[in-house]
């Protein structure tokens, strides 16, 4: 199948999912939640959708998506779709670089492909990269993401996560190794127009992650100090005369 034909399946798949969900009075769905998948990760991503299934905020989806067919996967996904049809299962054409060389790079452009392919596919207002061992350990966080998504309408909102027994993002959180996937959510508007890096720069090793959130914020950070608040004060400032007027009596 070309670029085109995929490219063709996508919008077609788009338009009768609108058209779906105006016929029935549907919402779309807040939150798509992507998960990279193969076989050996079946006992992890069943943990995972448990985790899932017991969020307080229900207005989501989640795509496990393959490089070419994973048939543990999809039985499972289809046994879970019986009663729930926020899961889904999709798979790119099988991509062989990664079969053929062993290489971590391969992989990380396969997943770079995965991630842009659901992206384009699926809609949904936000989007969030989780890994199939990723742990939930906060039951009502959609429930926060989507309260904090109306009340700001920003396009990228940061979470924290445990990694390797450290809070995530790490301070400055544009920085390389700093912040993983995981932790920041993007909108629609992102999530079409600016993709996940499907290729390697040998400056960041594997730090495919901090690349994407690096292409999409817009700020950067400058490290070392550079002076000092107060440090000639002569004056009252204006925190010392609010704390005056407002200091408890």
């Amino acid at each position: 199948m070309g670029i085109k034909d995929v490219r063709y399946n996508i919008f077609q798949y788009r338009l009768k999912q609108i058209i779906k969900r105006r016929l029935k009075g549907m919402e779309e769905p807040f939150l798509c939640i992507i998960t990279p998948v193969f076989d050996p990760c079946l006992k992890s991503l069943e943990g995972l959708i448990t985790d899932l299934q017991h969020q307080t905020y229900q207005n989501f989806i989640h795509v496990s998506i393959a490089n070419g067919k994973e048939p543990k996967i999809h039985a499972l996904i289809e046994h879970v779709r019986i009663n729930d049809k926020r899961f889904v299962y999709d798979e790119i054409p099988f991509d062989k670089s990664y079969k053929d060389s062993g290489l971590v790079e391969d992989l990380l452009t396969i997943n770079g492909k995965r991630r842009n392919f659901v992206m384009n596919k699926y809609d949904a207002m936000m989007y969030l990269n989780i890994g199939a061992d990723f742990k939930l350990t906060d039951n009502q966080i959609f429930e926060k993401l989507c309260k904090t998504h109306m009340e700001t309408r920003k396009d990228i909102i940061i979470l924290e996560s445990e990694v390797e027994e450290k809070k995530y993002p790490l301070y400055p959180i544009n920085k390389h190794r700093h912040i993983d996937l995981t932790n920041f959510c993007y909108s629609k508007k992102i999530a079409r127009s600016i993709p996940y890096p499907d290729d390697i720069d040998s400056k960041f090793d594997v730090a495919n992650d901090y690349r994407y959130f690096d292409r999409i914020v817009n700020f950067n950070v400058i490290e070392g100090i550079y002076g000092k608040k107060d440090g000639r004060n002569y004056y009252k400032t204006i925190e010392e005369i609010y704390n005056e007027q407002h200091k408890t009596k």
